[in-house]
């Protein structure tokens, strides 16, 4: 095994990183050692080759976000190699990547979330799921990984039991109206597998009983959003935005918000203050006659 797969390897089973990061890892990494093969300098990660590599992600017009995140992964692929000691030191560490922008997340308002996630018709097998499904991942502000590995025995209650990055579990009240939908569509889940004479342990299976993948997630709200009119392009993440938005928005604490997403940092959960902020400005400006 080379020393770019041992890295992946410590990343899932030391750091118990999930296979989306993993593979990001592992497309960082290759771009890294083929610069350094097209510079012939692959043993010599000095910081003028870092300075060059730097300079070479820009010219390729890449976002300041993605660049940063490129940077990132070489000081800790690095890292791993002076550990190993293939490298004396990391000299990445010596070389300042550009400050990531911090984007605004883009969220629903609360007719929209209704709207969209409200529009699966009750009756029928992918209604039913529709229904679940996208009730679940609004009710809960889950991670589309997260909910695609729901089990049906992790649902009790009101509850949802979540296995969140670096495989920390949680558990999570998805909303009456969610558990309302679930109920709905465990019927409808037990008479397809009951045709196709298999069994399933996952909540949310597809039309072949398998579990149902986060591709298909997301190309079913896309043709959801279609459907119901929203005109706006959403995807889970949205989904989950508009969940912490519109708690914090009706007075939820920040501490609160960040253990029901799972953040293993508040600082990760402030974003959403700054969406507060800016629907506040918005209605201060509307309001106040000494706003303008």
């Amino acid at each position: 095994m080379g020393l770019g797969e041992r890295f992946i390897e410590h990343l899932r089973v030391e750091r118990n990183a999930s296979r989306h990061t993993c593979r990001a890892y592992r497309n960082d990494i290759r771009t890294f050692v083929n610069f350094c093969e097209t510079e012939a300098r692959a043993c010599r990660a000095d910081v003028t080759l870092m300075q060059s590599y730097l300079a070479h992600l820009r010219g390729r017009g890449l976002n300041r976000s993605t660049v940063a995140r490129m940077i990132s992964s070489v000081r800790t692929f690095l890292d791993f190699c002076v550990l190993e000691g293939a490298a004396a030191s990391n000299t990445a560490r010596l070389v300042r990547g550009p400050k990531k922008g911090r984007r605004l997340p883009h969220f629903l308002d609360e007719k929209e979330a209704g709207q969209l996630v409200g529009a699966p018709d009750a009756g029928g097998f992918l209604p039913a799921r529709d229904r679940a499904l996208f009730e679940t991942l609004y009710g809960g502000g889950l991670r589309v990984g997260e909910l695609v590995t729901l089990r049906v025995d992790d649902v009790a209650d009101g509850l949802v039991r979540v296995m969140g990055k670096g495989s920390k579990e949680r558990l999570v009240p998805i909303g009456d109206v969610a558990e309302a939908a679930i109920r709905a569509w465990l019927p409808a889940r037990a008479a397809k597998l009951a045709r196709l004479r298999i069994r399933s342990e996952w909540l949310f299976v597809n039309k072949n009983g398998t579990r149902l993948t986060d591709v298909s997630v997301r190309d079913r709200l896309t043709r959801l959003a279609r459907v119901s009119g929203l005109g706006k392009h959403v995807t889970p993440h949205v989904l989950r935005h508009s969940f912490a938005t519109h708690l914090l928005n009706a007075g939820a604490d920040l501490r609160s918000v960040q253990e029901l997403l799972g953040h293993a940092q508040p600082t990760t959960t402030q974003i959403y203050t700054h969406v507060t902020a800016a629907r506040l400005r918005d209605v201060y400006d509307r309001a106040h006659p000494r706003a303008k």
